[in-house]
């Protein structure tokens, strides 16, 4: 019996998934639309919408920054596996772009977390998440960027059209182009955090 469940419950899993593949754009607005939703919802709880607003005017760049780069990766994942499920392919490593993902949305709530600390009687790590949020926001957005890389790489790998201009495609072709996106968002973080540092 619980594996007749278990196998129920893969199907209906099954069966979501392939509904985000084949509708990938919606996964992907609705995935940056809850960017927006969770940062006015974690900051509206710990304090007031309306210092959510005051917040968002402060921050907007960095949050549309974020939910957008995050929203492009979750419609390309999607949109890749089903492409591929069509040539009856394996997107070996896709899963990889995930992990990315995740981490780009840890980047973007982590600094919101100095809204809630102080209700358990944290007030250190919250002047901590505050005083550094840029920090974790460039993070989030350097994230996404590294994660589109890579998406597009598998593209390539592929011959799968992704829908960007062949010429910005083309560019992640090969594992070279992924790593110096990797070794370029470094350098500019580090040269951000040695800026941040030195101008404090």
């Amino acid at each position: 019996m619980p594996k007749i469940k278990n196998k129920g419950k893969e199907s209906r899993a099954r069966k979501w998934e392939k509904w985000l593949e084949r509708n990938n754009k919606i996964a992907g607005a609705a995935c940056a639309l809850l960017i927006f939703l969770f940062y006015f919802g974690i900051i509206t709880f710990a304090n007031s919408f309306s210092h959510a607003i005051l917040q968002f005017s402060r921050d907007w760049y960095w949050i549309i920054a974020l939910s957008a780069g995050l929203g492009l990766q979750v419609f390309l994942h999607f949109k890749l596996k089903h492409e591929l499920s069509k040539k009856a392919l394996t997107a070996k490593g896709l899963a990889a772009t995930s992990g990315v993902s995740g981490a780009a949305m840890l980047a973007c709530c982590a600094h919101h977390i100095s809204d809630a600390l102080p209700f358990l009687g944290l007030a250190f790590f919250a002047g901590f998440f505050y005083e550094y949020r840029d920090l974790f926001l460039l993070f989030g957005v350097l994230s996404n960027f590294v994660g589109i890389a890579y998406i597009l790489k598998m593209y390539n790998l592929h011959g799968v059209e992704s829908g960007f201009p062949s010429g910005i495609q083309k560019l992640f072709k090969t594992r070279k182009s992924v790593n110096f996106s990797i070794i370029g968002s470094a350098a500019v973080f580090l040269s951000y955090l040695a800026r941040f540092f030195i101008l404090r």
